[in-house]
């Protein structure tokens, strides 16, 4: 699911709101939708989405279940784009 703001996302916080809004996309949600299914605001989801708060692991967690996917594929990229994905590391983890 990893892609970036301009080539190059600035901050962990931009690159998760990009990863929610690209999965919400995907699964064919609005921004209201996703509020209904997550029981979040659409103001709180418009701003985690656009990178200006810093979400929770509880509030992520609600959002990878409303959008029917998980907080590693949400987590993609967000904090080391060049090393290992999230989803790699987890994989990993499970198959010691």
């Amino acid at each position: 699911m990893q892609a970036s703001l301009n080539g190059a996302t600035k901050n962990p916080a931009e690159q998760l709101g990009l990863n929610i809004r690209l999965a919400r996309v995907k699964a064919g949600y609005s921004q209201e939708t996703l509020s209904e299914l997550s029981g979040m605001s659409m103001t709180y989801i418009g701003i985690v989405e656009r990178g200006l708060k810093n979400i929770t692991i509880l509030n992520c967690q609600k959002l990878a279940e409303a959008l029917n996917t998980s907080i590693c594929e949400l987590l993609d990229g967000v904090f080391e784009p060049k090393a290992k994905s999230t989803r790699q590391c987890v994989q990993e983890e499970a198959d010691k």
